[in-house]
């Protein structure tokens, strides 16, 4: 498993690298179907951190509060690089090329239209992802990120 902030970096590289426009929005968007999709095909976390239900869909609070300064704008190029394996890479790189081109605003609707049933309150004022039931596609997937325990 990978720190988010590493993942992170490397969706806004392979944005910037392909002239697609990375706010914070949509990297916490990306973010989740990369984690969803890697535990479809892999029943492994990608990402360690864990995404909590906000307002406008999954979030990797640390992560937001990284780039909350750039508010609605850009992210920069970032330094930092991970080295993912061939099966994780082409995993990450087929969801970028799927949805990084889509407007944040699709993204959160993609996300929200997946959350009926997604979310629990832990009683400690934190929204964690609870138990899906069931998959279809990799937004389905995402749901099995579940606070403090793997994908099946």
């Amino acid at each position: 498993m990978y720190d988010a902030h590493e993942i992170a970096s490397y969706v806004i590289n392979w944005c910037h690298a392909h002239n697609i426009l990375i706010t914070n929005l949509k990297l916490q968007k990306l973010l989740y179907f990369i984690q969803g999709e890697n535990c479809r095909i892999r029943h492994t976390r990608l990402i360690s951190d864990d995404f909590y239900a906000w307002q406008l869909g999954p979030v990797i609070p640390n992560v937001y509060y990284e780039f909350a300064g750039y508010s609605s704008s850009a992210l920069p190029k970032q330094q930092c690089s991970v080295f993912l394996s061939s099966e994780e890479l082409s995993i990450v790189n087929q969801i970028l090329l799927k949805y990084a081109p889509k407007s944040t605003w699709d993204l959160v609707d993609i996300s929200h239209s997946q959350e009926r049933d997604l979310y629990r309150n832990t009683g400690t004022g934190q929204n964690h992802f609870s138990e899906p039931q069931g998959q279809k596609d990799h937004s389905e997937a995402a749901k099995r990120v579940g606070a403090d325990r793997k994908c099946p």
